[in-house]
């Protein structure tokens, strides 16, 4: 029998705004904690875990961030063991949901208040997954009764130093649970990429920015407040079908999505290759569009994902803009008519960066207004050879801005998917199998041009190019296969 402590953190909404030498705090409503108390049956024996807060509950008013726990839960397992056999446990924590976009963590801490056995070991300051199972660790008991290990789980939501509001809504819900460790855990499709403890991620064997020709490499980066794992290279494993078509795992995001980019349109084949497979035909047949068709006209505002019908600039947050680019319209197209309800479902609401900063590199840059000469960040980043994956706050489309839950690729993923605009990219590279000719991104390099995605070259606005759509599946998703290209995964 299983036993569980649910801890639900909810942010409902946002009481009260402290200036703190210059950081925005918002304060918060609730912790409440339920749990049960139960016992594990073995042969030989028995193990209780009970939970010391009398009523079961826990109200906690003013969340806020800082640097002691919101939430400190002491719990004891009893063991009662009449063999000479080590009787084994594992103690598991199992996130429901963790929305949080800068990081919840866990202490725990141990006693082996009878001196019997093993305990689990310390731990400190663990950044706590957004889903699924995560395993806090094991011990056991040696032969004895009413032998007792004792423990204290703590949740943090510390402080940052920057402005944390984007979590005023977030919520968490998890469960403490107990095992007897023997059992295979059900895995959701992150967890089953990356490894439950991360031992499928490795260091890139070459410099970020350069080609690269690495094997099966899945790497990490940093995201924003989290952690990314991409492919990168050559790739056998990172293949997937969903609603008739085939993809190709581009990367785990920050949240455990996972985001896929397009690899053949036409059928759920993953072996079948075409210089043209990758593209979506948004009508039925055509897969070339405009991003924005500016007629000659290089204003800056054409470089938008949205833009403002009124505001010649691209500097205008997402959620002021009133006309939809080009693309998106077209990819609004495609979205509804591949996809049912059903299939909607299953895709998570990611942010889409189509990176509008400004360059800082020499000053060879105006201000994003009018038909001014302006250059980007990627700009820099191309001849810096420094590539990211956070996206400031005025590039930041979502489908509160977009009505779809669909998106292009940007040139920082394909860079560190191994592609590299120094040469021409090897066709090798995973990214660029099944393109044959160039794709939009959705990362503007200056007001006339938009990052290419296949041939190494920018695309004009006046000009057209190919659409390649890109998703991404909720961490939760179910699935099978192994992701090879005869046995891809299938989503469920």
């Amino acid at each position: 029998m299983e036993h569980k402590q649910k801890l639900v953190l909810f942010l409902t909404g946002l009481f009260l705004i402290l200036l703190f030498g210059g950081l925005s705090v918002a304060f918060f409503t609730g912790i409440n904690n339920n749990e049960s108390t139960s016992t594990i049956y073995a042969k030989g024996g028995s193990m209780m875990i009970t939970y010391t807060n009398g009523s079961g509950n826990i109200n906690i008013q003013n969340i806020y961030p800082k640097e002691t726990a919101w939430a400190t839960k002491k719990f004891t397992i009893t063991g009662n063991n009449s063999t000479d056999l080590d009787m084994q446990y594992r103690l598991l924590l199992y996130v429901d949901n963790n929305t949080f976009s800068y990081p919840l963590t866990y202490s725990l801490t141990g006693t082996n208040t009878s001196s019997n056995g093993t305990i689990l070991e310390n731990q400190n300051n663990v950044n706590i997954k957004t889903k699924g199972y995560q395993i806090l660790g094991n011990g056991k008991f040696k032969k004895g009764n009413n032998s007792i290990h004792t423990y204290n789980l703590s949740i943090y939501y510390k402080n940052q130093d920057e402005d944390q509001n984007i979590d005023q809504t977030a919520s968490f819900q998890a469960m403490v649970k107990i095992d007897d460790g023997l059992q295979e855990l059900p895995t959701i499709l992150a967890t089953k990429i990356t490894g439950n403890n991360l031992e499928n991620v490795s260091e890139p064997e070459v410099q970020i920015g350069t080609e690269s020709t690495e094997l099966n490499t899945l790497a990490s980066a940093p995201e924003n407040k989290g952690t990314t794992y991409y492919y990168r290279g050559i790739i056998e494993g990172n293949f997937l079908v969903f609603a008739n078509m085939c993809w190709r795992v581009v990367r785990i995001d920050e949240n455990d999505n996972i985001k896929v980019a397009l690899y053949n349109y036409s059928s759920s084949d993953c072996t079948q290759t075409g210089d043209t497979l990758a593209f979506a035909r948004y009508d039925g047949t055509n897969y070339l569009t405009y991003f924005n068709n500016n007629n000659g006209i290089n204003s800056n505002k054409f470089v938008g994902y949205t833009y403002s019908a009124t505001v010649d600039s691209s500097q205008i947050i997402p959620s002021v803009n009133d006309t939809q680019s080009d693309i998106l319209k077209n990819l609004t197209i495609w979205y509804n008519r591949v996809f049912t309800i059903k299939e909607k479902s299953y895709l998570a609401d990611v942010t889409w960066c189509n990176e509008r900063s400004l360059s800082s590199y020499m000053n060879k840059t105006g201000a994003g207004t009018g038909t001014t000469d302006t250059y980007y960040v990627n700009m820099d980043r191309q001849v810096q050879n420094t590539y990211s994956f956070d996206c400031s706050e005025i590039s930041r489309y979502t489908y509160n801005m977009t009505k779809i839950k669909a998106g292009l690729l940007t040139a920082d993923e394909l860079v560190y998917s191994g592609f590299t605009y120094r040469v021409k990219p090897q066709k090798t590279v995973f990214i660029n199998e099944n393109t044959g000719e160039e794709y939009w991104t959705l990362t503007p390099f200056d007001n006339k041009t938009i990052v290419g995605g296949a041939l190494n070259t920018g695309i004009t606005l006046s000009n057209k190019a190919a659409l390649r759509p890109a998703i991404a599946f909720k961490s939760e998703v179910e699935y099978s296969g192994t992701g090879t290209p005869t046995d891809p995964y299938v989503i469920k």
